[in-house]
């Protein structure tokens, strides 16, 4: 139950990539809005995981569980209907927000409702949701916007979402209030400013002219300021969500880099293979959509895998080992684009997707295996918000970098294609780069 709404509720990240250029193209909206569509999805999806186990313990998992999939019911039809760019960007916000509530939920739910015998086995199920659901969202995805257009990929994750709902109606015991200890708002607030100053200063990036340079140092400012507050604040409050504890673990520093480096990779980099396969290649949505598919099998059947290695070989090679094919899969994929067939093209994205489960599966373990009490607890919190965060910044980051560079290259004959190549071979740097944080881990 808890599993199938979990599916629909990654659904709309994943699938709606692939809806981008024919949405930008009905609105009118200029190019540089396409990673919006994204971004705001994901920041409202960072922000809305923090409260979450405080909701849960105020209101019950049934009441959380139930309004989760309310929201998502009622912005997967207001996304069909959706009458503008904007009107579309404050129902992803809404969706983003009902979505970061399943990530906890799921893991609370586990340990609250299952026996220690039969965990393992729910934990099964819902891994194989969160690999079903990526697998099949892209491909989905762009089968629905060649046959319908990009509004009926709005309504993808409708049908689970009901299911879900009524099962969860039905199936989910009720619970009395429990208001627990109170929640940090102010630290949620304050890092809700970070997040969308960090947003807005890397969408501003390449934009030209005195206007946007006077934005872009509004954002820096903020942002200057909202981790300094943040910083003052977590140093002062009893039961901060992430305190100064936390940074004084090395390996949590290191993991923290690395879950930076696989965010961008797993949000950035797969944002920018649709777009591309699209505008650069010229390729259907459903082609566009289906080139993911065969990587994110490949990663649910490495990850079972790299947890038998763990057991017979250290994590640090593991993670060393899976950063290198990670790294290459996208240095090789930037250096020859423009002569890789559409198979060729697959396999580099199958063989990156390899290399992350190498890094994934043992990582989180890991950073946190020498931590305890509060500390392991903010710790988490701090992977999970720097990992969303990389992927904010690598669908932002990516996104202008290729409007800059296209910019440049006006005119040339590779205007298309090289842009992009260079965007898949940051990539391939930044997980280089990334290779002495995981050999620090």
């Amino acid at each position: 139950m808890v599993a199938v709404g979990f599916m629909a509720g990654i659904l709309p990240s994943g699938s709606f990539v692939v809806a981008i250029p024919a949405l930008l193209a009905e609105f009118h909206a200029a190019p540089g809005s396409g990673p919006l569509v994204m971004t705001i999805f994901m920041v409202s999806n960072t922000i809305a995981m923090l409260p979450t186990p405080w909701l849960i313990q105020r209101f019950g998992i049934r009441r959380c569980f139930l309004g989760t999939m309310t929201l998502l019911v009622l912005t997967s039809v207001l996304g069909a209907v959706s009458p503008d760019f904007g009107f579309l960007i404050v129902v992803r916000a809404l969706q983003g927000i009902g979505t970061g509530t399943l990530m906890p939920l799921s893991g609370i739910l586990i340990v609250e409702r299952f026996e220690s015998r039969d965990r393992g086995r729910a934990a099964g199920i819902m891994g194989l949701a969160m690999t079903l659901a990526p697998a099949i969202g892209p491909t989905l995805g762009g089968l629905m916007v060649d046959a319908w257009g990009w509004r009926s990929v709005s309504l993808l994750p409708l049908p689970l979402a009901l299911i879900a709902w009524v099962a969860a109606w039905r199936w989910l015991p009720a619970r009395d209030e429990d208001v627990g200890h109170r929640f940090d708002f102010r630290g949620m607030f304050l890092l809700s400013v970070l997040t969308l100053s960090w947003l807005g200063l890397v969408s501003y990036a390449a934009q030209p002219g005195v206007a946007q340079a006077w934005i872009m140092g509004s954002f820096a400012l903020l942002l200057g300021l909202s981790i300094a507050a943040f910083a003052r604040h977590a140093r002062r409050v009893e039961k901060p969500l992430i305190g100064p504890g936390v940074w004084r673990h090395r390996r949590v520093v290191m993991g923290a880099l690395v879950a930076f480096v696989l965010g961008f990779h797993s949000y950035g980099a797969v944002y920018l293979v649709p777009i591309y396969l699209q505008v650069a290649q010229g390729m259907s949505a459903t082609r566009a959509g289906a080139a993911l598919m065969p990587g994110t099998v490949a990663l649910a059947l490495t990850s079972p895998i790299v947890g038998f290695l763990h057991d017979l070989l250290s994590p640090r090679q593991l993670m060393a080992a899976g950063m290198a094919v990670l790294a290459g899969s996208w240095l090789f994929l930037g250096g020859f684009a423009t002569r890789l067939s559409y198979a060729g093209f697959i396999l580099c994205l199958l063989l990156s997707r390899v290399g992350f489960a190498f890094v994934n599966t043992p990582m989180t373990q890991a950073a946190l295996s020498e931590l305890t009490g509060d500390v392991l607890g903010q710790a988490a919190a701090l992977l999970g918000y720097v990992r969303q965060l990389g992927g904010v910044f690598g669908i932002a980051a990516l996104a202008v970098f290729v409007q800059w560079r296209s910019s440049q290259l006006a005119g040339a004959e590779a205007l298309l294609i090289t842009p992009y190549a260079e965007g898949f071979l940051l990539v391939g740097v930044m997980a280089a780069g990334s290779l002495a944080a995981v050999w620090r881990l």
